[in-house]
């Protein structure tokens, strides 16, 4: 995501906005008491949602870093390439949550900053040589884990994707190879960070808290429990209405920016060259998997596409089943409407389905909203 200090703002201060609100009531119903409504469905975002989309993402992630740092053939760089969709999906459901650990800890800019400054990895390149030489292999590692712009998904699929395919092993430097495979430990140990600072760091692998605690990168929060667990001292969420009304803000956030910003810069011009994921040709991929990260998140499960018990959707189903029903089947014409959008996206940026699509994306962004009247 190219703008997380600005969402990561705005998620916090719609956070707080909500800290006055009381857990008792919805729209103009003041005396149901609604908090163990609330409170279950906070536990099922996080326990169903949450943890369990981060998890996969750090697994699928160990298994891109150990094909990368390992890669010799023309074999491995297409399994490499075959990992990366795989792990940038997990990633990309996961952004209809990146309130919390991934822009407390800017975890979202420094693995997913766009596009790839391709000129500045030249230009480093150039003047540096990990491969053969120590020092700049330790320069190099150092630039890595302190950057953002340099690493991550995105200088990852630069160096093993080109034009939708992978890339030519004959054509991947041996400096290259060296920066792909420190590009691959470091997402590997940003998506374990992510898994802890949600699961807590002892519901995770102890493979996975070595790794952290020797990068002295173990979270100082664990954002499952405070989001389940609210309280008027907290900094986050004072109450179960205001976490249960985040769920929802985050789905709206990257709704938003998938419409007017991964989509809609390009396709008005503002910046043709504004595209995500475009060595792999998994732009149209990314927009659809934000999508139905907001889906699985209001229906209150991983993979979820009905609601689960005590999940969000089945308390506005309850409240509002006309509504309800109006948001899936928003979820359903806005998937279909970006699915249809052609690849690579930079070639069909004027296309009418492109518009649609952002209409479609806005459309479930305002059904959304509504429901959120029914949480306050």
């Amino acid at each position: 995501m190219k703008v997380s200090t600005f969402m990561a703002s705005a998620l916090m201060l719609a956070s707080l906005a909500f800290t006055s609100c009381s857990d008792s009531g919805k729209g103009d119903d003041p005396v149901t008491d609604y908090t163990a409504t609330y409170k279950a469905a906070n536990e099922q975002f996080v326990n169903k949602t949450v943890v369990p989309t981060y998890k996969k993402l750090a697994d699928a992630s160990q298994q891109l870093c150990a094909t990368v740092e390992s890669m010799s053939t023309q074999a491995d760089v297409n399994k490499a390439c075959t990992l990366w969709k795989s792990a940038r999906q997990y990633w990309e459901w996961s952004e209809a949550f990146l309130f919390g650990a991934a822009s407390n800890y800017r975890i979202d800019p420094h693995i997913d900053t766009w596009p790839f400054d391709v000129a500045k990895f030249n230009n480093l390149l150039l003047k540096m040589h990990p491969a053969t030489d120590e020092l700049d292999r330790a320069a190099i590692d150092e630039i890595i884990a302190n950057t953002e712009g340099l690493t991550g998904f995105h200088a990852l699929e630069y160096l093993i994707f080109r034009d939708g395919e992978p890339r030519k092993i004959s054509d991947i430097t041996p400096d290259e190879a060296y920066f792909a495979a420190a590009v691959a430990s470091d997402l590997y140990l940003s998506t374990c960070r992510l898994e802890a600072a949600w699961a807590g760091i002892e519901n995770i692998s102890t493979a996975k808290a070595e790794l952290l605690a020797e990068a002295e990168l173990e979270p100082t929060e664990n954002f499952g429990q405070l989001i389940c667990s609210p309280s008027m001292a907290s900094p986050y969420w004072k109450t179960h209405a205001a976490a249960s009304v985040q769920i929802i803000e985050g789905c709206l956030s990257i709704l938003d920016e998938v419409a007017s910003q991964k989509i809609g810069k390009p396709a008005s011009g503002e910046d043709p060259s504004y595209i995500e994921s475009p060595q792999s040709y998994n732009s149209v991929v990314d927009f659809h998997d934000n999508i139905e990260g907001c889906l699985f998140a209001y229906c209150g499960g991983h993979l979820a596409t009905s609601p689960a018990t005590g999940s969000l959707a089945t308390f506005i189903k309850g409240q509002n089943a006309t509504l309800h029903g109006e948001i899936m089947a928003a979820f359903t014409k806005a998937l279909t409407d970006v699915s249809a959008i052609k690849e690579p996206f930079k070639d069909h940026l004027s296309d009418s389905q492109v518009e649609t699509a952002i209409k479609s994306i806005s459309a479930l962004a305002e059904k959304l909203t509504a429901a959120e009247k029914y949480i306050k």
